[in-house]
């Protein structure tokens, strides 16, 4: 009888498996150093790229603006704050006199730190702090098309970095 020629598939096979174990087991280690899975948050007439596994709720009542918050299902206190709105004027030097003067009449010591020209994520950007009992937020606030872009952030530095660098106009 002729000699039986050994099938090369199941090594191939063993191969491709130990090959996508190691790929899955990068991509899990790649994930534990900040960089989970993310999804586009698209919200009126902007996108903005949030944690996939985080919490979104719209915001319509209370005080301030009309906002999303996005929050960690992991820890309550990391929190992101989305707001939008149309603006005619683009230029950030106006969007930012225009927000001191909006600040300037709140109540004193809840708005700090104001930077007229400042940088995020490699973006030209407004930034200030509002202090609330229990809870600090650093604002960032930018232009994107005709929209002005804001994005507050409580305790989410990574995710924020994220949000700032991706906010857009869609459209």
């Amino acid at each position: 009888a002729p000699p039986r020629r050994r099938s090369v598939r199941p090594a191939v096979r063993i191969v491709a498996a130990a090959a996508a174990v190691c790929v899955v087991a990068g991509l899990g280690i790649h994930a534990g150093e900040n960089h989970a899975a993310t999804t586009d948050l698209v919200e009126g007439r902007i996108a903005v790229r949030i944690p996939a596994d985080w919490n979104v709720r719209r915001v319509t009542d209370g005080p301030g603006s009309a906002r999303v918050e996005v929050a960690s299902p992991a820890d309550p206190d990391a929190v992101l704050y989305i707001t939008q709105s149309r603006v005619r004027d683009t230029d950030l030097t106006a969007t930012a006199a225009a927000l001191r003067a909006a600040l300037a009449g709140q109540q004193p010591g809840v708005f700090a730190d104001f930077t007229a020209d400042d940088r995020r994520a490699g973006r030209p950007v407004v930034t200030y702090r509002e202090v609330r009992p229990g809870r600090e937020i650093d604002w960032t606030v930018l232009i994107s098309g005709g929209v002005r872009i804001a994005i507050g952030c409580q305790n989410a530095s990574a995710a924020c970095a994220e949000a700032i660098g991706s906010a857009r106009e869609i459209g």
